[in-house]
This record gives C-alpha cells, structure tokens and sequence, in this order.
C-alpha cells in the first residue's frame, strides 16, 4: 500500500453508505506478536523495530490519522464495564479516605480532603471538556518522537 492511501476519506465514505453511519478511516499497524518461546530479549514477544514502521507512523500523521494505543486481542478488558467499575472504585476511594481522616476531633483535615477531592474531581471535568486528547492516550514516552528519522 500506498503511504499517501492509508487515510482516505472517500474510501471510507462509501463504507459508510453501507452501514449507515459514518466511517472513521483507521489505520492499523501490528508492532508486537507473541511467540511461543523467548526470544533474544527473554520476552515472548517479536517487536518490530521502529525505523521499519516509522514512514508508516509518520504518513498516517501527515495524513491526519490520530493515535490510538488498543489492548491486544485476548488481553484483559471489562468492556462495557469500564466506567461503571471507575466510578465505583473512586466512590469507594472517597468513602474511605472518608472514613480515614474523620474522627470526631478532626473536621480541619476532613474538610482539607473533601476540597483536595473537589478540586480533582474539578479538573477532571475541565480536562474532559477542554483538553480531552490527552485522556485519550496513554502516559509514557512516544519513541517515535524520541528515534531518529530515517533518511530518504
């Protein structure tokens, strides 16, 4: 393929019609597959080396294609369960700082918490509707950025 063909929105229009809703046009690029024994490294898995799939990362970006990490197939996921298990873990976090800091002779520090608490949770909204690429990707270093460019 093409680099200049891997975002296309006409391709993914006429997909479209066939569903009957609209078509993000999605590239996919597999750098990691497990193996069956260790390899060099002592992991069980082959990485691509990323001056391979560097020019494939990059016309996807100059194309516009965002980013997006995926769980591998067969990894750990909830689903649909996602944010109800979230929510329910930070109502669980909250009650027990709660419970933790309240004695009957601390109200300072239980007020100190419950406003550490709002302005977190404030921040998070503002996050969610201002800034909501960065909830989107996951935390750590983008190697692509860090390796050289390869010439040509």
């Amino acid at each position: 393929m093409h680099y200049g063909q891997l975002y296309d929105e006409q391709v993914a229009a006429s997909y479209g019609a066939l569903v009957g809703e609209p078509v993000v046009p999605t590239f996919e690029i597999i750098t990691t597959v497990a193996s069956s024994g260790p390899g060099s490294d002592g992991n069980y898995s082959n990485e691509s080396a990323v001056e391979k799939i560097r020019p494939w990362v990059d016309a996807a970006r100059a194309a516009g294609a965002k980013g997006v990490p995926e769980r591998a197939t067969g990894a750990f996921n909830l689903g649909r369960f996602d944010l109800p298990v979230a929510v329910a873990a930070l109502v669980w976090i909250v009650l027990a700082l709660f419970v933790l800091v309240t004695p009957d002779d601390a109200l300072i520090p239980s007020l100190i918490v419950i406003g550490l608490i709002l302005i977190g949770a404030i921040y998070f909204a503002w996050m969610m509707i201002f800034n909501r690429e960065v909830l989107e990707s996951e935390p750590g270093d983008d190697e692509f950025a860090a390796a050289p460019k390869a010439a040509g």
